[in-house]
């Protein structure tokens, strides 16, 4: 069990440092206004849950390790729900509330498409 944590908690930090430069590259790149980090990391993030979980449906990543460390620690903290709620109340506060349900909308959609793709590159890699 100390092994297993260990793994979660070192995936952890490279997901959260990841998730902060990722969040921080996309701010410079194409400003403020719509939360186009938290946007970026949640779907980034759900195409590799999808390659991810693929994979390990098909037998090519069997380490165990390896699934804790990417799957709970790595994207456990790469993506985030709380930002997300927090971008979109944000946003209503703003009376913001056409931009708050694209984002809702965008992130759900698009989200679930991006792990669909995942599992698609997972067959064709496979």
């Amino acid at each position: 069990m100390l092994w297993t944590l260990l793994w979660v908690a070192l995936g952890a930090m490279f997901g959260a440092s990841g998730r902060f430069l990722v969040g921080e590259a996309v701010r410079r790149l194409v400003g403020i206004g719509f939360p186009w980090g938290t946007m970026t990391v949640n779907l980034v993030g759900s195409f590799c849950m999808g390659l991810l979980f693929e994979l390990i449906q098909r037998g090519l990543v069997t380490h165990e390790p390896t699934k804790i460390f990417i799957g709970i620690g790595f994207l456990g903290s790469f993506t985030t729900f709380s930002s997300f709620a927090l971008d979109n109340a944000n946003l209503l506060r703003a009376s913001s509330s056409w931009v708050m349900l694209g984002n809702i909308v965008a992130q759900n959609v698009i989200g679930l498409l991006m792990i669909f793709l995942g599992m698609r590159v997972a067959d064709w890699i496979s």
